[in-house]
């Protein structure tokens, strides 16, 4: 790719971390890459490459270029490793998973997860893997890392001190808190300091403080919905009754509706992906100035760019995707692999990590799903025949399968 400005031909090519300005050569930290379909480059270098400052705008998660002296030059945040894509320019990390429950999040020097094999009760572990503990006996999602809490929503009876609704503990799984009480179950996710929660049964959002004193109220269209999550500056949500998905800005103006039958999405800036109702395929799209377009035509299926079929849920980490489904090698239908793999994200690269089988064999996985990468670990929920869910936890390359049996 090739442009010119007043007499300065800035040069990058696809895959190369060099950028050539005139006959002078400049290395970059990440190269020029596909993703999702479309060419994205480092816009700090191509901007350099022509005089101009790059800054990064936090407010509004835009960069910034122009004339020398006229921006702030304040790099956007780094991601760490084993977060997400594009969560140094989104509003949340250690996120990235469809469905979008976040059923494991990385905090400090441990990783706290949902135990499926302990009817989700809240667990942590050290970033290895050794030194696993139960913290929470009560059913946890959508966890969060916050400061020096991690807050998720706990099922539980009215009465009590911690009854159902969003809580907190500490670092070490202690201190816990009770924040925000409900008498239904509750979606919720943490953005810039403020929860977003969605009660079952109501049509919008509310936003709370962390200490669980009220912002405002988000009116949805008016028919029973579900959070899914927060991109830039719109909330994304699902109508229950029709699974059609609607998305509002966070300060509650700019309603928009579609009628696209839709059960889960993922939002990993600037990419947006979907289960779409119709075909069954996760389709994904590409997010800019919060222009969200989920036409047909605006959206390509993941399952023919990754050559799978039967994915079910998916966890995005920096340029990698991984994922369950099946492939047929030669396309011999009769000869399935099913699993967990590992793709780049213009599909080259396909790799299986951990195979699934069919067989009715008590110790074989019959099935796996919920998946989640956090740090260097691949969280899942695998199911054995006549089982029920099981927490298992893969190593990213393949390696040191754990199984957590049942108390």
């Amino acid at each position: 790719m090739t442009s010119v400005r007043e007499g300065v031909t800035v040069s990058i090519t696809i895959g190369s971390n060099v950028l050539t300005r005139n006959n002078e050569q400049i290395n970059l930290d990440v190269p020029a890459q596909i993703i999702g379909g479309r060419a994205l480059v480092p816009a700090r270098a191509v901007a350099e490459g022509f005089g101009l400052d790059a800054g990064w705008e936090q407010a509004t998660q835009t960069v910034m270029i122009g004339q020398p002296g006229t921006v702030a030059t304040a790099a956007a945040p780094a991601a760490a490793p084993g977060t997400p894509l594009g969560s140094g320019i989104s509003f949340h990390g250690n996120r990235g998973n469809l469905p979008g429950n976040r059923r494991a999040v990385l905090h400090g020097e441990r990783i706290f997860f949902a135990n499926h094999s302990d009817s989700r009760s809240l667990y942590s572990m050290r970033l290895d893997g050794s030194d696993i503990r139960k913290h929470i006996d009560s059913v946890v999602d959508f966890l969060n890392s916050v400061g020096n809490r991690v807050y998720f929503t706990a099922g539980g009876g009215l009465e009590g001190p911690f009854p159902r609704g969003i809580q907190s503990v500490d670092a070490n799984g202690g201190d816990r808190q009770m924040h925000i009480t409900t008498g239904s179950d509750i979606d919720m996710v943490i953005v810039d300091g403020l929860i977003y929660a969605n009660h079952w049964g109501d049509s919008g959002v509310i936003v709370y403080n962390l200490d669980g004193s009220r912002v405002r109220q988000i009116n949805g269209p008016g028919t029973s919905s579900r959070l899914i999550d927060v991109m830039g500056d719109r909330i994304l949500m699902r109508l229950n009754t029709s699974d059609w998905f609607w998305h509002i800005g966070r300060d509650g103006s700019g309603l928009v509706e579609s009628r696209r039958n839709i059960f889960h999405i993922l939002s990993v800036e600037p990419l947006l992906f979907m289960r779409d109702g119709s075909s069954g395929h996760v389709v994904y799209t590409t997010v800019y100035g919060g222009n969200i377009d989920i036409s047909r035509e605006n959206m390509e299926s993941l399952n023919d760019l990754l050559g799978m079929d039967g994915i079910s849920s998916i966890s995005v980490v920096h340029n990698d995707i991984y994922y369950n489904g099946e492939y047929f090698p030669g396309g011999d239908r009769n000869n399935a692999i099913t699993g967990i793999w590992r793709s780049c994200l213009d599909g080259s690269g396909r790799t299986l990590l951990l195979r699934s089988s069919s067989h009715a064999d008590p110790n074989e996985l019959f099935s796996v799903g919920l998946i989640q990468v956090v740090g260097d670990w691949i969280f899942f929920a695998g199911e054995q025949p006549e089982r029920l869910l099981q927490q298992h936890m893969v190593r990213r390359d393949g390696s040191g399968f754990v199984r957590l049996e049942r108390p």
